[in-house]
């Protein structure tokens, strides 16, 4: 989230993983949940112009929520698509192994673009204090491991060292910001203890 200035547009939606558990199916292990939706690109742009005390702020956060909520619900139904297309992908390599020509499906800009996953996020629910990390999964990308506490999230952000555009001092520096930035938003609602921020 830029919420210092720096201009927001659509380039800032980068493909953005986060698991999403298909346990409730036979063999199942994960789908992507594309967390970085267009409500919260609406949100990320009116905190940049009008900051997080504006009447409007809040009811943008909760937008963004529940487009996120509806997003994993459906993941994690086998909704999304990204577990659809990677069937049909090796679906056809099986029936036809021979052939040189893939449908466009499969070789589309876009496709490629998405399946680059510049930012791979997961989190870890366990009952202890702990601390996980993992990599990112392209040279150019961030791996962002969490674990929510009562009182507090723990995050572990990893990238290489070797790739000029990443920077996980920095990420993470951004990432703290940004939730103090939401706690701000949170924070400015009604008050009672209903909507009393819990972070």
């Amino acid at each position: 989230m830029r919420a210092n200035g720096t201009p927001v547009d659509d380039s800032l939606l980068s493909p953005t993983y986060e698991s999403g558990s298909l346990r409730s199916y036979r063999h199942g292990r994960t789908e992507t949940i594309r967390s970085a939706t267009p409500a919260a690109l609406t949100l990320v742009r009116h905190l940049v112009t009008n900051g997080p005390y504006d009447k409007g702020s809040l009811p943008l956060l909760r937008q963004a929520i529940t487009a996120h909520t509806n997003y994993t619900r459906s993941a994690m139904q086998m909704k999304a698509c990204d577990r659809h297309i990677l069937g049909l992908k090796h679906a056809f390599e099986v029936l036809y192994p021979n052939t040189t020509k893939m449908p466009h499906l499969f070789t589309s800009s876009f496709l490629k673009y998405a399946s680059e996953i510049q930012l791979s996020t997961s989190q870890v629910a366990v009952n202890f204090d702990g601390l996980m990390c993992f990599g990112p999964v392209i040279p150019h990308g961030f791996g962002v491991c969490y674990n929510i506490r009562s009182n507090k999230i723990n995050f572990a952000v990893s990238s290489f060292k070797q790739c000029v555009h990443t920077d996980s001092e920095k990420l993470a520096h951004e990432i703290f910001n940004s939730l103090d930035l939401l706690h701000k938003v949170a924070g400015n609602s009604v008050n009672g203890p209903e909507n009393k921020s819990k972070l």
